[in-house]
């Protein structure tokens, strides 16, 4: 399965350049295809203008932030040279715009820390709340957690969310690693909230009555009951 991307360089003067394309291409066999977890390694095509060549190139990568990275454009397009003033001066975004509902549209979006903070650390209530979610992570990957989710009010277009909801995967854990304050959920999780700001479950855990795993019932609206956006973290990538 391959997602396209709308993927547009923006020069840290504002300007916005001409638009490339990054795609998430799944196996086959991948659940993501019934609406489940990714469980396959996806590729990322990515793809530049070359100026040298009069073309489109195209570039396979095996990580989404090599290519994002700016440094990619040039292993993509033989034309651009280190010290290339667009090389430096230009990033690229994937996260998608909020959909009209005010949500990120349906799917899991892989993204980097670095685009993470430029994308929803806009207010000096969300940078807040991000170095909250960071620490809470640092303990995460301390004992082995590898992938986390980010979701909530917090990945909206809400100028000033309270908090932020967050579930992480317990593969390869061990809980006597984890801080206390991560397992802790009593009294709705007023000790996580007083710590990170906002509250993280094990993503496998049942969040309702019915079983629904917190990685599944965070892409819900809760109040229209519709499919919507998360954003899902590496904790390896993360600074």
């Amino acid at each position: 399965m391959t997602v396209a991307r709308t993927v547009a360089w923006r020069c840290r003067c504002g300007v916005v350049g001409q638009l490339t394309g990054v795609e998430v291409r799944r196996a086959k066999v991948c659940t993501s295809r019934e609406g489940r977890r990714c469980n396959c390694r996806p590729t990322y095509p990515a793809s530049s203008w070359s100026a040298k060549d009069d073309k489109q190139l195209r570039k396979t990568f095996p990580t989404l932030a090599g290519a994002r990275a700016p440094s990619s454009r040039a292993r993509v397009d033989g034309s651009l040279v280190p010290g290339s003033t667009q090389q430096y001066y230009c990033v690229m975004t994937i996260l998608p715009p909020f959909a009209d509902s005010g949500n990120l549209p349906e799917e899991v979006h892989d993204a980097p820390w670095d685009e993470i903070v430029a994308r929803f650390g806009t207010t000096e209530r969300r940078r807040e709340l991000l170095d909250g979610f960071r620490r809470a992570l640092r303990g995460l990957r301390a004992a082995g957690c590898r992938r986390a989710y980010l979701d909530g009010s917090f990945v909206t277009a809400k100028p000033e969310p309270g908090d932020f909801g967050a579930c992480w995967e317990m593969s390869g854990v061990d809980p006597d690693l984890l801080g206390p304050t991560l397992l802790m959920f009593a009294d709705g999780r007023a000790a996580q909230k007083a710590l990170f700001g906002g509250e993280l479950f094990p993503a496998e855990w049942g969040a309702d009555p019915y079983g629904t795993r917190f990685h599944d019932y965070f892409q819900h609206d809760t109040m229209t009951g519709k499919r919507k956006g998360i954003v899902a973290v590496d904790l390896e990538g993360l600074r």
